[in-house]
């Protein structure tokens, strides 16, 4: 949780890491076949399962992203020290002036479905939170999804984005705007090659995404505005 006023201190400076080992358990044979005839039975058990044990809970298995990567930041973005809870410190004056941060290790490629979520903790003035997959290569000043080896959703006005490439997901006349609380998801399909958004819990009409294999590929968040603060609030592949 991030309090208001916190301390400069408080930031994580670059080049520090640390690991924590917990385990994991796997989905049956069952589920995996769901997926292969195109089912979210499995994807909708991980959902579930992220937001009713809460961020301090989620069980996330060794060799999976943990925290955010500290080693690679834009000069706009800064992360407190629980490694998990970054703020966009930018002007935001421009439609390019943005800020990503992605994870300290990219989804395994053994994972046939992986999900994680992000809690909203600040809006900021635009409420420009996007969030996604990069791989290695991306522009971490960029938003995730609009340039090239990325793909991402734009929580502020329901478009999605793959590799520059601009997707309305959405009539914008019933998508509400970005608020404090808010927790948004996205994970892979690694049968179906598609990528998936949820919001508060729900999946998102149509938001899929096409893929293709053989890429490392890192969750990654990206802010806009002044004052915007996003959590990671966990993730697991099964």
């Amino acid at each position: 949780m991030i309090e208001e006023g916190k301390d400069e201190n408080e930031y994580i400076q670059h080049g520090e890491t640390s690991m924590e080992v917990v385990k994991q358990e796997k989905q049956d044979e069952a589920d995996k076949e769901d997926i292969k005839t195109g089912s979210y039975r499995r994807e909708s058990t991980m959902v579930a399962a992220c937001k009713d044990s809460g961020a301090e809970n989620i069980i996330i298995p060794d060799g999976f992203p943990k925290q955010l990567d500290t080693r690679v930041l834009p000069y706009t973005i800064k992360i407190w020290k629980d490694k998990v809870t970054a703020r966009y410190i930018g002007a935001g004056n421009h439609s390019e002036d943005h800020g990503s941060v992605r994870t300290d290790l990219h989804v395994p490629m053994a994972e046939s479905v992986y999900y994680f979520e992000v809690c909203i903790k600040n809006a900021g003035k635009k409420g420009n939170i996007a969030i996604g997959f990069s791989t290695a290569e991306f522009d971490l000043s960029k938003q995730v999804g609009t340039h090239a080896r990325s793909w991402g959703y734009r929580c502020d006005n329901g478009q999605k984005y793959a590799c520059g490439s601009k997707v309305t997901l959405m009539d914008k006349s019933t998508h509400t705007p970005l608020k404090a609380n808010d927790v948004i998801g996205c994970g892979f399909n690694a049968h179906t090659m598609s990528i998936f958004y949820t919001r508060n819990g729900c999946f998102i009409e149509n938001a899929l995404q096409e893929l293709r294999g053989g890429m490392l590929l890192y969750p990654t968040i990206s802010l806009h505005s002044p004052d915007e603060v996003s959590l990671r609030k966990g993730g697991g592949g099964r």
